[in-house]
């Protein structure tokens, strides 16, 4: 799939155009001939300064029930970055706005008939 350039919106005559080196890592710049821009194309991490797998991360971490304080604890030790808890915070806060928008509208297709395992029954005793 051809990449469009964010200003003209053309992708007939943009091309690669080396590598951007970060801290973050490498990623793929691009030229549009139509506008004489260079762009590095939006992959949902633009502007971020941390790698996306420490930023997934500690999104999953967090929403698998981990404290704010334990997951700043688990990323520094084991990956070697020093980012706050309020960082990590602003991650869980945006990232889960985007999913919930963009899983909000899906629906589960089931095929043929739905078996239940456990049943729980509550009884009040009188």
């Amino acid at each position: 799939m051809a990449q469009k350039c964010p200003k003209c919106k053309e992708s007939k005559h943009v091309w690669c155009k080396g590598w951007r080196y970060n801290a973050s890592g490498k990623k793929q710049m691009f030229w549009c001939n139509s506008c004489k821009k260079r762009f590095t194309p939006d992959d949902g991490f633009w502007k971020m300064k941390h790698r996306p797998e420490i930023v997934t991360e500690a999104c999953s971490s967090y929403k698998r029930g981990m404290s704010l304080k334990h997951v700043k604890d688990h990323l520094s030790d084991y990956r070697e970055t020093d980012i706050s808890r309020v960082t990590v915070l602003n991650w869980v806060r945006k990232y889960s706005k985007l999913l919930e928008s963009s899983t909000g509208k899906l629906t589960p297709k089931i095929k043929g008939p739905l078996h239940n395992d456990e049943f729980f029954i509550h009884v009040k005793k009188n």
